[in-house]
């Protein structure tokens, strides 16, 4: 479930930001974990359920912050699998944030001799 979650969530960020015309270079997810009860496990029943999954990705992207939360909240309305684990009480945090890139202008260095 946890894969399926990650996998909607990313075909729809994509979507969404290909129609709002936001050039994406790159979703490197960084933390995808599930928390599932073990003592229900082979029970079945409504007990035998994913409890909390939290997600992070890092885009890589020249649009802002904002621009990612605005798509980000598009693509999870659009996610069935995400509307599916959050109808069944699934607590789903999601974290996207720009990944910020430091760029170093050599031609600013000085060199001293000592």
């Amino acid at each position: 479930m946890v894969a399926s979650l990650v996998g909607c969530e990313l075909s729809t960020f994509k979507d969404y930001a290909n129609r709002e015309k936001l050039n994406i270079q790159s979703i490197k997810f960084t933390k995808i974990e599930g928390s599932y009860d073990t003592s229900n496990y082979m029970k079945g029943g409504k007990d035998n359920i994913i409890n909390v999954i939290n997600i992070e990705a890092e885009v890589e992207t020249s649009g802002s912050q904002a621009d990612i939360d605005k798509i980000h909240e598009k693509a999870q309305k659009s996610c069935p699998v995400y509307n599916m684990l959050n109808n069944a009480g699934v607590k789903v945090t999601n974290s996207w944030k720009k990944k910020w890139m430091i760029c170093l202008d050599i031609s600013l260095l000085k060199i001293v001799y000592l």
